[in-house]
C-alpha cells in the first residue's frame, strides 16, 4: 500500500531534519537517536538525500554550461568576420574560444571504450591456439611457395 500524505510529509520532515544534521557532520547513530528511527532507516535516508543532492548539482552544472556555450557562441561570433578575412589574431581567438567550447562540452575526452572478457577452460584454450599456430603456419607457407627464387635482390 503507497504512504499517506501524513507518512509521506513526516518522511519528507525527517529527511529534512536527516540532511541538516549530515551537513553539520553528525554521526548517523546520533541522528538516528535525535528522530526516534533506527540507524539503519538513516543510512537509506542518508542514500536518497546524496543522491537528490548530485542530481541537483548535475542540473546545476548543465545550466552554468549551457550559460557558458552561449557566452563563447557570442564571443566567437563577434570576432568571425576578422578571422574569416585572415586576421590571425581573431583566428587564433576563434579557435581557443572553440577548445574552450569543446572542453566544457566534454569534447576532448577519450570515448570510453568497453571490453569483453571471455573465460575458457584449458583444453579449449589449448584447442584454439593450435588452431592460431596452424593458420600461421599455413600462411607462412604460402608466402615462401609464392616468392620465386629468379625475384631474389642481386648485390
Amino acid at each position: 500500500m503507497p504512504p499517506s500524505k501524513r507518512q509521506k510529509a513526516t518522511l519528507a520532515e525527517r529527511r529534512t531534519i536527516v540532511a541538516a544534521n549530515l551537513k553539520a557532520g553528525v554521526n548517523y547513530r546520533t541522528i538516528a537517536t535525535g528522530t526516534g528511527v533506527s540507524v539503519g532507516t538513516i543510512c537509506r535516508d542518508v542514500k536518497i538525500i546524496l543522491q537528490e543532492w548530485r542530481e541537483a548539482r548535475v542540473d546545476q552544472v548543465d545550466d552554468w554550461i549551457e550559460l557558458q556555450v552561449a557566452r563563447l557562441d557570442e564571443l566567437i561570433s563577434a570576432v568571425w568576420k576578422e578571422a574569416m578575412r585572415g586576421e590571425v589574431q581573431a583566428i587564433d581567438r576563434v579557435v581557443k574560444l572553440m577548445e574552450t567550447q569543446g572542453r566544457l562540452l566534454k569534447f576532448d575526452e577519450p570515448a570510453p571504450q568497453q571490453h569483453t572478457v571471455t573465460t575458457m577452460n584449458a583444453d579449449e584454450f589449448a584447442r584454439l591456439r593450435n588452431q592460431a599456430q596452424a593458420k600461421a603456419k599455413a600462411e607462412q607457407k604460402q608466402v615462401v611457395s609464392a616468392w620465386q627464387p629468379s625475384q631474389r635482390p642481386t648485390k
